[in-house]
């Protein structure tokens, strides 16, 4: 549909404008800047064109006089004129309608058409002005290619972006930003509180007062902090940012995923106090390898924070990359490559458009075929090929690429992981010459392990004694002395009482809870349904004046230890009981669900909740979120619990709110799962 005014054209009559009596009107038409061309109707053919049109076109006047726009081409096909005639032929005008004319040398010019109908003495005219879009449309065009390009360049980098204004608090986020915050852009919207509830409890502080800082002094912003993503678990992120302008309000920025980074040195830093507790045993010849190997690691840390603090913070995304980024066309071709690339294969960018992909790759390289057939199907793809220095120096690359379009361009992100694989073979082969000394120290171990049961037997027995007696010799004071006693002497004697009994509870406990740890499993199935309705009439037997609504699923099976699970279960159901009891309706459910896509059992309860940022604490011994002037036990009874699914090889966990009650989730492997593993981790 074409912009075509809805009154007829203004009707001017003058003595002869192609006869020129009208010099005013030809002077503005020939000077105009604009294009613009004068036809006769109703045949339409050219009278007239100023020199703007003649130029834009390639045509000269008497090339154009008698034809129309179709017999020189200006217009391909007769259709493309065709909305004109029809408003022409109702004398409308023509506003502004987009159309793609073409030169006399074939090159096409994107045009705004403008169309006016004018009563001269010899008759009626069509009045047409163009302006040239062909530019504007070019520039829309790049731009759109370049938003594309950065949008991938942020996939690839595993980044997102943000823009904050410190006077407003107002902030925008890229959509990989609200991935790595955990976040749906339908959760929130993105602001200063925002990000601030997406950060450890624990982080909050310290990065605030970092961020303070930097936004009053106006420098840079660099932090690291964790968020916990969906399943629970942390994730650790780096953000860069500085002001925009010296003296705006505005800060941009980058945001980092380096959980990975972190796992790796926690990893490092676990493994390096596992060999220190074995170096011990070893010889002169091992210690000097094991310190050379850690002066390494040290080195090459000093190295990385050495170019971390001289890489540059004022570079865009794509020259911020820690890692070597490509942007490859198709057949191979190299388009750019950031500072990180060109140290990486020491060559310049120039170098890198000249030769191509084909001389980065080792030749002997056969993953290479394989690579491309992956990408080609899936459009991404990442593994690990051999490539070539400059210089020829062979290294191992962690490649991962994401095909751009159709065309066959790509983002390409590699890491230089020779390094890695140097120690992997090393840790191996320090390993392979560790096997004795293991076995020698299991046997330790075990030995230890019986001396614990040993131990643990005397503390059971020796412990009670001393218990029973002071419960006993206060008893008696209180049966021949209490007329005597003060009250205040009588309250101390029924404290010690309550606490003779409570270590008594606590010396129990712990001795249930390192027997679950050693007890021989028998694995068959097991209805935790029917556990949950023998726990829930054992506790209304206990408290028959609670009026406690239970819902229970039914079927729900389980492939475990009988005896385990049936304390997990009482633990559980347990702990609903406790925490309901100031509920005047209390409600408790158990039945199973799926959580992102695997099936989980849960106990939902009413009852007292607790703070989402202390759940860490839920499954330590000992580790309480109550006071016991609130609800009594000792904390023994979820550490018991984590540790008899952690046995079956499950996973438990709690979400809960204060005041509006707690929901503990936990799964337990069917019997494939737990035949798939070796006979010891079935019976221990």
């Amino acid at each position: 549909m074409i912009p075509v005014t809805a009154s007829r054209t203004s009707v001017r009559r003058v003595k002869s404008f192609p006869s020129t009596s009208n010099d005013n009107f030809r002077l503005f038409f020939t000077k105009a800047s604009l294009p613009a061309v004068l036809t006769k109707l109703p045949e339409h053919t050219f009278i007239d064109a100023n020199h703007a049109f003649l130029k834009l076109f390639g045509y000269t006047k008497e090339e154009l006089r008698g034809r129309t726009f179709v017999d020189v081409c200006i217009s391909r096909e007769a259709e493309e004129w065709g909305p004109v005639l029809a408003a022409l032929a109702r004398r409308r005008s023509v506003v502004n309608l987009e159309q793609t004319l073409y030169a006399r040398s074939g090159q096409p010019v994107t045009v705004l058409t403008n169309v006016n109908v004018i009563t001269m003495a010899e008759g009626e005219y069509a009045l047409t002005t163009l302006q040239n879009i062909t530019e504007r449309k070019r520039t829309e065009e790049a731009l759109r290619a370049g938003a594309a390009r950065l949008k991938h360049a942020y996939q690839a980098a595993h980044a997102g972006a943000w823009e904050w204004n410190t006077a407003t608090n107002e902030t925008v986020w890229s959509e990989g930003l609200w991935k790595l915050y955990g976040l749906s852009p339908r959760s929130c919207k993105p602001s200063y509180d925002s990000w601030r509830r997406a950060v450890h409890p624990e982080d909050r502080d310290r990065i605030e007062q970092t961020v303070r800082e930097a936004v009053r002094s106006r420098g840079e912003i660099e932090v690291e902090w964790r968020v916990w993503d969906q399943e629970e678990s942390e994730r650790w992120l780096l953000s860069r940012g500085r002001p925009l302008t010296e003296d705006g309000p505005i800060y941009i920025g980058v945001v980092f995923d380096i959980s990975e980074q972190k796992m790796v040195e926690r990893e490092l830093l676990q493994y390096r106090r596992h060999l220190e507790a074995l170096v011990e045993q070893r010889t002169r010849e091992l210690e000097e390898r094991n310190a050379a190997l850690l002066k390494e690691v040290s080195e090459r840390k000093k190295t990385e924070e050495a170019l971390r603090r001289s890489e540059s913070r004022y570079r865009d995304l794509f020259e911020n990359s820690m890692d070597a980024i490509l942007v490859a066309g198709p057949n191979g071709t190299i388009l750019a490559a950031n500072g990180a690339a060109c140290d990486m294969f020491g060559m310049t960018e120039a170098e890198f458009r000249a030769r191509g992909r084909k001389p980065l790759i080792h030749p002997e390289e056969r993953r290479l075929m394989g690579f491309l057939r992956e990408r080609a199907v899936l459009g991404k793809v990442r593994r690990e090929l051999t490539c070539l220095r400059k210089d020829g120096t062979p290294f191992i690359a962690e490649i991962s690429s994401v095909l751009l379009d159709d065309s066959g361009g790509s983002f390409v992100n590699l890491r230089d992981i020779s390094e890695r694989k140097r120690h992997e073979e090393k840790i191996t082969a320090l390993n392979a010459g560790l096997d004795q000394r293991v076995r020698e120290r299991t046997a330790e171990l075990e030995e230890a392990i019986r001396e614990q049961e040993a131990f643990s037997y005397s503390v059971s027995h020796d412990l009670r004694a001393p218990l029973r007696h002071i419960n006993s010799y206060s008893s008696m004071i209180e049966e021949d002395y209490g007329e005597q006693l003060c009250a205040e002497a009588r309250t101390y004697l029924h404290r010690i009482q309550g606490a003779s009994s409570r270590m008594g509870s606590m010396i129990d406990q712990l001795l249930e809870l390192s027997r679950m740890s050693r007890a021989t499993m028998v694995f068959d199935s097991v209805d935790l349904s029917e556990l949950v309705r023998q726990a829930l009439r054992m506790f209304r037997e206990t408290e028959p004046q609670r009026e406690v609504e239970a819902v229970v699923q039914e079927q729900v099976m389980a492939w475990g230890d009988r005896s385990l699970l049936r304390q997990l279960i009482e633990n559980l159901i347990g702990n609903a009981w406790k925490y309901t009891a100031k509920k005047e309706q209390a409600r408790i459910e158990f039945g199973t669900c799926e959580k992102e896509g695997e099936q989980v059992i849960f106990v939902q309860d009413n009852g007292a909740g607790f703070d989402m940022a202390y759940r860490h604490k839920l499954f330590r011994a000992f580790e309480r979120l109550h006071g016991s002037a609130e609800f009594d036990g000792a904390g023994i009874g979820l550490a018991t619990s984590h540790r008899i699914v952690k046995r079956h090889g499950g996973r438990i966990w709690a979400e809960g709110k204060v005041g509006e009650g707690a929901t503990f989730y936990f799964t337990i492997p069917g019997k494939r799962d737990v035949e798939d593993l070796p006979k010891g981790e079935q019976a221990d």
